[in-house]
């Protein structure tokens, strides 16, 4: 696998990624960043950001290391370690536990004003995709929903539809920005469980490219325990043969009222 630098696309202006905020620097020894929290990330029922905009900013900041970022992403898990701001700066540090000739896997640690609130263990392919981090502008922000901009579609009682506009592109490989792939199957899994319910671990694991669209979320619960309850997602491409994209676990929490 070569491991010489592919140049990143620039994104649109009105893209999933750009009113975050993020901005990546890389050390020796870590990789460290910034991002925004906004309403926008907000569900219609909550003051809490969506767990997928945390494993957005995971995506993006997960893949650095020392000697530049990696691409694409393999498998991403972020969990909710505390309780979540609803706006600000969020703090990210991440330290690689592996750099394999194949595989980086690193660990990364969110925070808010130094507090500890979420954690992430993400598997990049050790591909160099540019020579300098990652940046996005923090646009004055225009877009009022990120739930708009992506404007799923229900099929049925289990099912979310979703075109694969450039607004949604990781701009590289041409399929659906990982994070992106995490807040609809979040969105599905909501849809199966009800907004009583939201999300506190999001584990994707990416598995093909979404190549023609629609891009389908099938969501099925399958179990309840407590407060808890699991929901599995398939995001499959539907103009392709319904090809698997991604396997998603997405475990919800009862929200307090």
């Amino acid at each position: 696998m070569s491991n010489l630098p592919e140049t990143r696309p620039a994104l649109p202006d009105d893209h999933f990624l750009h009113a975050m905020g993020i901005n990546v620097l890389c050390a020796d020894d870590e990789a460290t960043g910034t991002a925004m929290l906004l309403p926008s990330m907000w569900p219609t029922w909550s003051q809490r950001p969506r767990l997928a905009i945390l494993a957005t900013f995971v995506d993006v900041i997960g893949g650095h290391v020392p000697d530049g970022p990696r691409n694409p992403t393999v498998d991403l898990r972020v969990q909710v370690t505390d309780s979540v701001p609803a706006t600000g700066l969020v703090e990210l540090v991440s330290r690689p536990l592996r750099v394999g000739r194949r595989l980086v896997v690193a660990r990364t640690t969110l925070c808010h004003e130094g507090r500890p609130f979420a954690s992430a263990v993400t598997t990049f392919m050790n591909r160099v995709v540019a020579t300098t981090p990652f940046t996005s502008d923090a646009l004055p922000s225009d877009l009022q929903s990120y739930e708009r901009l992506v404007n799923a579609r229900v099929i049925d009682a289990r099912t979310l539809e979703v075109e694969p506009t450039p607004q949604l592109s990781n701009g590289m490989a041409g399929t659906v920005q990982g994070g992106v792939q995490a807040f609809v199957a979040e969105l599905a899994a909501e849809h199966v469980c009800g907004p009583d319910f939201e999300a506190v671990d999001l584990d994707i694991r990416y598995l093909a490219r979404m190549d023609v669209g629609p891009m389908r979320a099938e969501a099925e619960s399958v179990g309840r325990t407590g407060n808890l309850e699991t929901v599995h997602v398939r995001l499959h491409d539907a103009g392709n043969a319904d090809r698997t994209v991604s396997s998603v676990v997405v475990l919800l929490q009862r929200r307090d009222r």
